[in-house]
């Protein structure tokens, strides 16, 4: 019965995490970042949100990208890649396309770890979406740092908060996300080196 008090109480709070957290980066970042916004008007603040709603997808796509990379990099093999409703599958014949709507995931990036290994490596693969998320965030602000139009300058930077709360939400260990799979792994290699040291 505690456990399964525990087990709300834990979702609970991650489940308000997910939104607080993105929440406050969302209210301080755009404020904050419409001090530097030029010829501040209407128009011009709805071009930027406008951008920053169309960039998520590319984001998301990144993400996922980097999940890939880390996978491939870990010895892992492709198993499927979805981007909204759109699904790359392995088959036996080869990588098939198709079409299915899951509500609940944007991107999903399958992979199954090497085989014959008892500690397959997991930190890259799992954490291949955040660390292109970070990449991405310096790429656009270094950009944004060296160009001269005021006006491309905010919204490289307002696009790359886009990314920052992918980043962060991704991070929050509820179950589904990066975080909590990170976690899950660095626990079940905790029980496995427990296991080894007392045999």
């Amino acid at each position: 019965m505690n456990d399964q008090k525990k087990k709300t109480k834990n979702r609970s709070f991650a489940f308000i995490l997910t939104f607080l957290i993105p929440g406050f980066i969302g209210f301080f970042g755009a404020h904050y970042s419409l001090k530097y916004m030029p010829d501040f008007n209407f128009m011009n603040l709805l071009f930027s949100l406008g951008l920053f709603l169309l960039s998520f997808p590319i984001h998301i796509f990144l993400h996922e990208l980097g999940h890939l990379i880390g996978g491939y990099l870990s010895g892992y093999q492709f198993i499927m890649f979805r981007l909204f409703k759109y699904v790359w599958i392995q088959t036996d014949e080869g990588i098939s396309r198709r079409e299915q709507v899951l509500p609940s995931i944007a991107g999903q990036a399958l992979m199954v770890p090497p085989k014959n290994e008892k500690n397959p490596p997991f930190l890259l693969y799992h954490s291949g979406g955040l660390i292109m998320n970070l990449i991405t965030v310096i790429l656009l602000v270094s950009i944004g740092g060296v160009i001269q139009n005021q006006s491309v300058q905010y919204n490289l930077y307002f696009i790359s908060l886009a990314s920052i709360l992918l980043m962060v939400t991704n991070l929050i260990p509820f179950k589904g996300t990066d975080g909590y799979n990170i976690l899950q792994s660095l626990k079940q290699k905790e029980k496995q080196d427990e296991m080894t040291n007392i045999l």
